[in-house]
Order: C-alpha cells, then sequence, then structure tokens
C-alpha cells in the first residue's frame, strides 16, 4: 500500500490548494502515480484559535471526502500538522486535535528536551509522527528512534541515490514511515515517485507495507 502521509488537499487550508479542482487534480495526479491512500494534511499555527481551526479542517475535509471523492479515487484519511511549541498541549482544544487519526509534528530542525518529548508521545501516542525528518541530524532521528517516534520524509527530498542511502537505515530501524508530497503541492507531487521507487528498491517496499 502506497500511502502519502503529507496531502495538502483541503481547499481554503492548504497552501496551493485554493479550490474542489486543485483538490480533484491532486487526487488524479495521486491515482496516476498508484497512491492508495492520502492523508490530508492542513497546518496548524500554534498561538491561533484551535477549535476554530478544527471546525474549518473538519468542514473542508468533509466538503471533499463526502463531494469530491470518486470510489476510484485514493481512500482519503483525515490529518494535521502543527509547529510545536511548549505551550501545545495547554492549548484550548488540545483533546479535540488528540481525536485526529494522523499528526505530524513539526520541530523546525530543533528538537525539545526530552521531558517535553516524551509528553508529547505520552499525550498523543501513535498517531503523532515527526514531519520533514529530512531536516534532522542522523544524532537526532536517533534520539527521537529511542523516544518511540516515527516519521515522514518528504518525496522531492529522497529522489537522489545519496538520499536514499543515507535514509535506508532510518527505514530499516522503522523510523520513517513513510513519505509526503509536500513541498510540491502546487504541481503533481508525484513526478518523483517512479524514480525514487526504482532507486530504493526493497527500501521502498518496506515503507508500503506500513499500514495508516
Amino acid at each position: 500500500m502506497i500511502i502519502d502521509w503529507k496531502a495538502h488537499i483541503l481547499p481554503g487550508l492548504d497552501r496551493k490548494c485554493d479550490s474542489h479542482v486543485k483538490a480533484i487534480q491532486l487526487m488524479i495526479y495521486a491515482k496516476k502515480a498508484g497512491v492508495d491512500k492520502l492523508v490530508a494534511m492542513p497546518f496548524y499555527e500554534p498561538g491561533t484559535d484551535l477549535r476554530q481551526f478544527i471546525e474549518m479542517r473538519d468542514e473542508a475535509f468533509a466538503s471533499v471526502h463526502g463531494g469530491v471523492v470518486a470510489e476510484d479515487m485514493p481512500e482519503l484519511v483525515l490529518g494535521t500538522e502543527f509547529k510545536y511549541d511548549k505551550q501545545i498541549l495547554d492549548t484550548d482544544g488540545v483533546e479535540l486535535l488528540k481525536e485526529t487519526p494522523v499528526l505530524l509534528v513539526d520541530f523546525g530542525g530543533k528538537l525539545p528536551s526530552d521531558e517535553e518529548l516524551k509528553a508529547l508521545r505520552d499525550y498523543f501516542g501513535d498517531r503523532l509522527m515527526v514531519s520533514d525528518a529530512d531536516t534532522l541530524s542522523d544524532e537526532d532521528k536517533l534520539r527521537l528512534t529511542g523516544l518511540g517516534f516515527q516519521s515522514v520524509v518528504d518525496l522531492s527530498e529522497i529522489r537522489h541515490s545519496k538520499d536514499i542511502k543515507k535514509l535506508l537505515p532510518f527505514v530499516e530501524s522503522g523510523f520513517v514511515r513513510g513519505f509526503g508530497g509536500d513541498k510540491l503541492a502546487g504541481r503533481d507531487p508525484y513526478r518523483h515517485l517512479e524514480k525514487t521507487k526504482r532507486r530504493m528498491g526493497e527500501g521502498f517496499e518496506k515503507l508500503c507495507k506500513k499500514l495508516c
């Protein structure tokens, strides 16, 4: 099963997806590339109204899932990405965020303390993964692995042989769970998928065995 864990396809919430037409285009791209499942991944900015964001997110998801997705399109799953903030667990409405099937946290390339990481992990559980793991050092990847985290990487960052060689040990360890098409959301986010599949070989197959 091929899953895009970071599909920006919710109109009005996701950058470069300003209409249902764009959402359909992205789903068609995914279908042609052989993607089986898309995790809709709007971005929540800490410090803003979380309850309002969730209300808008749910409305946008329902409009796409109920009115756009056809039987032959990839399955659509609800997710949310958020930038890490020390106050996130004290934010009004965080219990609603916890109910989201898939969550990504963006650490901005710098990890907080082990205590903060453990608090995140304890609260959100396995539904929480690390976004943009390709921006982290190998030392940070090992640290997160030891704390039980998994991650996704950007598809556009793993198309070269050197990137794949560096990534494979973390696929083997289970830290890298899959990919997302984030940075290419405005165009075809899967244009590198076939090349990546060939170059990763068995490593790509291991990614695809991880189910949502």
